[in-house]
């Protein structure tokens, strides 16, 4: 049973193993995905285009009370993170995760020159998702 107030969980399988993006699809990863975005449609092409290139322990959080509570009981191996959860800002989650090394990416409409410099390392991909992108990030994080 998922924690209160996460908002999906894919339990589907592929149906097309080249999936929609063709040969994107190389592998399956044994790390789990902490999700924090709290638009749901984002949240659900998100998990979606993870589930395709092949995580399958993905969890989506749609408030930073929800996040936490999947960081501690999941500990995902990395975060995908919305910068504004339902107008707070996710910096004090991230902190959590960078605190047990946990990989981190942003997801924002936001330019990399309005975040901290503390934040500024971290891969931002930018709103709407591009599949590509994400997979190059996946790739400079090691997790290619």
């Amino acid at each position: 049973v998922a924690p209160e107030g996460t908002i999906g969980r894919s339990t589907c399988s592929l149906r097309d193993p080249e999936g929609p993006w063709g040969a994107m699809v190389k592998r399956r990863y044994s790390v789990g995905v902490l999700v924090v975005e709290d638009d749901v449609l984002v949240a659900l092409n998100l998990e979606a285009v993870l589930w395709e290139l092949g995580f399958s322990g993905i969890h989506l959080a749609h408030d930073l009370g929800t996040g936490s509570a999947l960081l501690l009981a999941r500990a995902p191996g990395l975060g995908i993170l919305d910068v504004n959860i339902g107008g707070h800002l996710v910096f004090p989650l991230a902190t959590q995760m960078r605190e047990r090394q946990i990989p981190i990416v942003f997801s924002t409409v936001r330019p990399a020159s309005e975040f901290p410099p503390e934040w500024a390392r971290h891969p931002i991909l930018p709103k709407p998702l591009d599949p590509g992108a994400l997979t190059a990030t996946l790739g400079a994080l090691g997790l290619d």
